[in-house]
């Protein structure tokens, strides 16, 4: 009997006497590179991602400045970058994480109007149409997304107050940039 238990007590020490010579706190030496491995396959999808939005409207943008938005470019660019900023809503916001990139998107077309319009511009308040959507976007929710969808079909159709299409309000906008 003795003769069988010899052979496992000598094999226990050696794995008892190799346990003691690992490294410290579980780390594991790795072995040296093999010259014959082979570079890394490239793959076919993206390695590195980046967080971002494409398509930022501002306050400055008809369609979003008649719907509520209030932020300026500089306050999305901020609210991007993780800073917080008071939202349109009136509460501060601030992302959990700031974004890898982010691309405001205002449109061209009416730039600088709409901040006229919910500003109160009073060459804007003589004429009734505007005068009314002025006082649909003070009312907000759904009054200011009636003047919003209005006012993108006066667009569209080519029938906006003509005080609203002075190329003076755009300028102001474009020199802001």
């Amino acid at each position: 009997m003795q003769t069988r238990s010899a052979p496992i007590l000598l094999a226990g020490c050696a794995l008892l006497a190799l346990a003691g010579c690992s490294e410290p706190d579980g780390l594991v030496k790795q072995a040296a590179p093999d010259a014959t491995a082979r570079a890394p396959v490239p793959t076919l999808h993206p390695e590195r991602v980046f967080w971002g939005d494409e398509h930022i409207h501002t306050g400055w943008s008809g369609d979003a400045g008649l719907g509520g938005t209030t932020l300026s470019p500089e306050d999305a660019l901020r609210f991007a970058r993780g800073e917080a900023v008071k939202s349109s809503g009136g509460t501060m916001a601030k992302l959990d994480r700031p974004l890898d990139w982010a691309a405001i998107t205002d449109h061209s077309d009416g730039m600088g109007t709409i901040n006229q319009l919910r500003d109160g511009n009073a060459e804007m308040m003589a004429d009734p149409v505007a005068k009314r959507w002025y006082e649909q976007m003070k009312i907000g929710g759904a009054a200011g997304l009636a003047a919003a969808r209005e006012a993108i079909v006066a667009q569209a159709s080519g029938k906006l107050p003509k005080v609203m299409m002075d190329p003076k309000w755009m300028v102001s906008a474009w020199a802001r940039n």
